[in-house]
Order: C-alpha cells, then structure tokens, then sequence
C-alpha cells in the first residue's frame, strides 16, 4: 500500500510546476540526515544511526541521484563520504560502488579536495571489500596525497592503515606491517585514538596471518581496549572476533567460543551481516579443530553461505567453500570436497588471496592423499 502511495504521489510531482524545489527539500533533508549520522556510525549510538539510515534507503538513493544528475559535485561528494560506512556495514558493497564511481567521475573543484578525498577512501575500502586490489590501491594512493597535499595528519594516519590492509590482503606481511607501523605512529603523534585502533587491528592481523599468535594478541588487546574507550562496538566486536580466531588455531577452543558469542550479537545489533557470517564461518572452522563436524555443516551450509552469496562478498564465499570442502573430507564424501575445494581456489585466484589460493590447493591435495 505505501508503495501505491509513493508511486502516486510521485506521478503528481511530476505535473507540479515546483517539483523541482520540492526534490531539492527532499534532497538537503536526506544530506542532513546521512552527515548527522556519519560521525555516529562507529559509536555507541551506531546501532540507531544504521537502522534510520537503513529504513531510509530508498529515500537516500534518490536524493543522491538527484545531486549527481545535476552535476551538483559538493552535495554529491558529501552524501557519498557520509554514507560509503553505511554501504559496507549493511551489505550495500556493490550498489555503493556504483554510486562512488559516478560522484568520483563528476568534475571537481580544488575547493572540495578534502571531501573528494573521503569518497577515495570510501571507493578504495567497498573496492578491497570486492576482492578489486589493484583498485583499491590505486584509489587508497590517491587519496593518500590528497591528504597530505592537505596538511591532513590524522587522515593521512588512517588512510596509511586503509594502505596497510591493502597490503596485508595481497599477503604482502612485512610491507603491510611496516605501513600500519608508519600509520600508528603517525596517529599517536597527533592524538588519533580511533586511527590508532586501526593501525593496531591492522598489525594483529599481520602477525595471526604469519603465524605469530602471541603478538597478534597483544596487538589485538592494545586495539581493543582503545575501542572500548571509544564506545565502539563494532570495532570490539571485530577484535572479539579475531581474538576467538587466535585461540581456536592455538587449540583453546572454549575460550575461541566465549569470543563469537560475545561478538555474534554486536554484529547482528548494527546489522552488520558479513561481518556476523565471517564470525560464523570461523565459528564453523573452530568446531572442525574440535571434532564437531555437524556443527561446522550446519552453520556454514544454512546461514554462513547465503550471507556470503547475497552481499557477493568473494573473500568470505572463497573461505567458507573452502571450510564446506573440508567437512565433506570429513564426512567422507571426496567428490563433493574436490568440488568446493576446486571451486574455493578459483574464487580466490581471481580476487589475488594469494593465502587463501595456497589454503584451498591444500584442500585439493588432502582430497587426493585420502
């Protein structure tokens, strides 16, 4: 009914000779909303702030048509660096992408460096999220001097640990660890507290990739305790997370179970659903360590999988193929196990997971040896 509603009202408009003053309103009221929301997102009032931005998207969607078929650069920049977190968080990875490409491709003035610099940072991060790392870099790199063009220290900190996640995704361990250090110290200097977390999340990851656990959880402690200072609930969720990840790989699997329950609701609260399936799929990949097969099977084929496949997120689709393939090794059914291991690999050789290229091959080989 709402819908008839909207399509009726909107048939009227167009014979209204002031439609054009009224899709302005319509336009500045949303900006206002997504600008009063952006600085929110990551705080403890973000659960709020991405649900009122969620039961408005379509809303969103039109006011930022309007300001980029106009060619209204200003308003299109700012409704994109206000909303790039809110795509990301709710799944909107492709969808967003279209819309930064096209506010990206509108002609701007020197004016607006600082806000085209926050859409850069912004179209880098739904870029990596998309498996784009060559895109990614090079928009990361772009914003990068555009800030320090700026004499924007503390957007430079953060735009460094965007850089230095990108380099850790390409598997590239000690550039990736040098860049989050450059970022972290650059942070520190100018009292950055949230850039600082970044910088730390960034260097945990580093050393659980490269196999150093007990580093990978001081760093990992030092990130969390700056967002619990922050309120930050998702950023602690994602230290939870990784966190449970260590302890798994380093056989507590009770503790590593403690820490998904604890970061489960925090993600599903802010609706973060890829988020929520990645803790899932590493939930699943703890319960094959432990011998719960059953548990594995059923959180990855019933929930973990279709996440993955409705945000196309080829990252979390390639690992939890690869998690699907080892439990049908499990089970005992190796044709299905070749199948999603064959299948893992070549998703992640096309996004370049050169870590998650060499995990599934393994997967191939354990299926042979069997």
């Amino acid at each position: 009914v709402l819908e008839t509603v909207r399509e009726f009202a909107l048939e009227q408009l167009e014979h209204d000779p002031g439609a054009d003053t009224v899709r302005d309103r319509h336009r500045d009221w949303y900006l206002e909303l997504a600008e009063r929301a952006a600085p929110r997102l990551a705080g403890e009032q973000a659960d709020r702030w991405l649900s009122a931005l969620a039961a408005e998207h379509a809303n969103l969607e039109a006011a930022i048509g309007r300001s980029v078929q106009s060619g209204d650069a200003a308003r299109a920049l700012a409704f994109g660096a206000a909303l790039w977190r809110y795509w990301i968080v709710h799944g909107h990875l492709l969808e967003g992408r279209r819309w930064l490409d096209r506010i990206l491709a509108l002609r701007v003035p020197e004016s607006l460096a600082a806000a085209q610099a926050d859409v850069l940072t912004g179209a880098a991060t739904l870029a990596h999220n998309l498996g784009y790392l060559d895109e990614a870099r090079r928009l990361c790199l772009a914003a990068l001097e555009s800030r320090r063009t700026l004499g924007d220290s503390a957007g430079a900190a953060r735009t460094l640990a965007d850089l230095g996640w990108i380099t850790f995704l390409a598997c590239d361990f000690a550039e990736a660890r040098r860049i989050s250090h450059e970022s972290l110290e650059l942070a520190t200097t100018v009292g950055d507290r949230r850039g600082m977390a970044q910088a730390l999340s960034n260097i945990g990851w580093t050393f659980f990739f490269e196999g150093d656990a007990e580093r990978a959880r001081e760093a990992c402690q030092s990130c969390l305790a700056i967002r619990r200072e922050l309120a930050d609930r998702r950023g602690v969720a994602i230290m939870m997370w990784l966190l449970g990840w260590i302890a798994g790989r380093s056989g507590d699997h009770v503790r590593a179970f403690e820490m998904f329950e604890d970061a489960l609701p925090a993600f599903r609260a802010v609706g973060d659903g890829r988020l929520y399936a990645y803790t899932l799929a590493t939930l699943a990949e703890v319960s094959l360590r432990a011998g719960d097969v059953r548990r594995a099977h059923s959180v990855l084929e019933s929930e973990a999988l279709p996440l993955f496949r409705r945000t196309d997120d080829r990252w979390g689709l390639g690992y939890v193929l690869f998690l699907l393939s080892w439990v049908s090794r499990e089970r005992g059914d190796l044709k299905r196990a070749e199948s999603f291991a064959h299948e893992s690999r070549e998703i992640r050789r096309a996004i370049h997971d050169r870590y998650g290229v060499a995990e599934s091959t393994a997967a191939l080989a354990e299926v042979a040896r069997t």
